[in-house]
């Protein structure tokens, strides 16, 4: 920067940048995807909200979104993601979705998908954690972490 400019920074510093606020999925969100999981689901088989997948799907949504790349593989396999969060289980599956604005239209998406549908109605799964988060340019990117711990 050289002598003016630190003498410059002395009597007029520059402010930090403020660092963004954490990500937090709406709990609406949280609601609605549960909801609409569990209506494909027989009523005997429900998936339960589960904090430590919850914790391994925002995070993974959150990585996507700031790369601005949809990949099942960008960190790891789910299952390895799933355990690094504390999720002792190698019973694992994913969903990820990108562009979808509301929860109902990104569920839609997956039903219309073989193998995103198959986890949903896997009534092997048990847990069940939802991830959320916006890239730079706005775009939606979700993440659905399910799991069975034996």
């Amino acid at each position: 920067m050289g002598f003016l400019g630190d003498i410059l920074n002395i009597f007029f510093p520059r402010p930090k940048p403020t660092p963004p606020p954490p990500v937090v999925v709406p709990p609406s969100y949280i609601t609605s995807l549960l909801n609409l999981h569990n209506s494909a689901r027989p009523a005997t088989s429900q998936l339960v909200p589960n904090t430590t997948l919850q914790k391994a799907a925002q995070s993974y949504a959150e990585l996507m979104a700031k790369n601005s790349d949809l990949d099942h593989y960008e960190a790891g396999t789910p299952v390895d993601r799933a355990r690094q969060a504390g999720y002792n289980s190698t019973y694992v599956g994913e969903n990820i979705e990108e562009g979808s604005s509301t929860p109902e239209a990104v569920f839609n998406i997956w039903m219309k998908s073989a193998s995103h549908h198959a986890n949903i109605v896997n009534l092997n799964y048990k847990d069940v954690g939802f991830g959320y988060a916006l890239s730079s340019n706005g775009t939606p990117y979700w993440c659905v972490d399910f799991g069975r711990i034996w």
